[in-house]
């Protein structure tokens, strides 16, 4: 039994971890650097979100880069955006669409 309840333990760490390591991106339609500032604040105060980060046009094209081929120009094309993990508990279908209308309801005209 002990072994089992190791096991099981261990098992949802893992599960937890590789929940928490799926990476969500809200794409900005926005240039204002306070309107940009305002979106990040709002969703790090969210208990949902961790490592919330500003994307801006150079750091998509690094992490397209490092995950992709290189294509000339791709920065162009690229949106900028906020980009954070989710706690594993709001990662199930229900909690992500709730998060995304809350998201949306409160800054609809800046992002996509």
């Amino acid at each position: 039994m002990g072994i089992m309840g190791w096991l099981f333990i261990n098992l949802n760490t893992i599960g937890n971890n590789l929940k928490e390591d799926i990476r969500i991106s809200v794409y900005l339609n926005t240039a204002d650097k306070n309107k940009i500032s305002q979106i990040q604040q709002y969703i790090s105060s969210k208990p949902y979100a961790k490592n919330v980060e500003y994307i801006d046009k150079a750091k998509a094209k690094a992490i397209w880069e490092k995950e992709n081929e290189s294509v000339e120009n791709i920065e162009e094309i690229l949106p900028e955006s906020i980009d954070f993990y989710a706690n594993a508990n709001y990662i199930n279908i229900d909690s992500l669409n709730k998060i995304s209308v809350s998201i949306k309801n409160q800054f609809n005209k800046e992002i996509d």
